[in-house]
């Protein structure tokens, strides 16, 4: 298999494809825990909120000032893209592993009632 490259992402690229990662986690662990009967809104929004506020919003920063921001006058900084790049890589891969554990049943956070 192999893995896309990720050395000459745009900014906008970027952030779609952190944005999508995002959406198919929530989204896809939404659904399973709907059709399973244990979905309960307040545990969604909470996981909403630490997605974007502890994931997204940091890679995304990262992102910004590795690319630089031409409207502040503000430079890129390669590590900072590359800190970002490995960030988005490694998000993937969390929300493989949540996707895995929605649809195994084993996921905490959509699925938190107690087993009876």
């Amino acid at each position: 298999m192999d893995f896309p490259d990720l050395t000459n992402l745009t900014f906008t690229g970027f952030t779609t494809l952190l944005v999508l990662v995002a959406a198919l986690d929530v989204g896809l662990s939404s659904v399973v825990a709907i059709a399973r009967g244990v979905w309960m809104a307040d545990v969604a929004l909470t996981y909403l909120r630490s997605h974007v506020l502890l994931r997204i919003f940091p890679v995304f920063a990262l992102a910004a000032l590795g690319q630089g921001i031409a409207p502040l006058e503000l430079p890129a900084f390669p590590v900072f893209d590359l800190a970002a790049k490995a960030s988005l890589v490694i998000y993937g891969i969390e929300t493989v592993a949540s996707l895995r554990d929605s649809f195994t049943g084993t996921a905490q956070l959509l699925n938190s009632r107690p087993p009876e």
